[in-house]
């Protein structure tokens, strides 16, 4: 008959101890590895273009003014931005050129003439 609480060989437990040992040290090279190289990625990658700037590029060409879903539609054309998630990009949009709008008044890259419609704020005249 066999013990239950009988102790495990000394060899096996000094394995499993620099198994574990090699198992710490691999997932430490994976995560500085991985860190590395998402560096790399980033630095490599152009600064990405904000929804906001998009639309101020593309409303200086619209001086009559345009909707949120054609500011998107001009946009995605020109491959100027991406909503990272997809799902409500218009709403994005809006929200953040109210929201310039609102926190900067005067000096916001965006005008609302009209509800639903955005123009490009001509910027205020230079005083001497």
């Amino acid at each position: 008959m066999t013990a239950v609480n009988a102790e495990p060989p000394k060899d096996a437990m000094a394995a499993l101890a620099e198994a574990k040992a090699r198992h710490a040290e691999a997932r430490e090279v994976f995560w500085a590895t991985k860190r590395a190289l998402n560096a790399a990625v980033r630095a490599a990658r152009p600064n990405p273009m904000g929804c906001r700037d998009a639309a101020a590029l593309v409303l200086r060409d619209f001086p009559d003014g345009l909707n949120v879903k054609a500011i998107l539609r001009a946009i995605y054309e020109r491959r100027l931005w991406r909503s990272p998630s997809g799902l409500t990009p218009a709403n994005t949009l809006a929200i953040e050129m109210n929201k310039e709008i609102r926190r900067k008044g005067a000096a916001s890259r965006f005008a609302r003439p009209r509800r639903g419609i955005y123009i490009a704020n001509p910027p205020p005249p230079q005083t001497a």
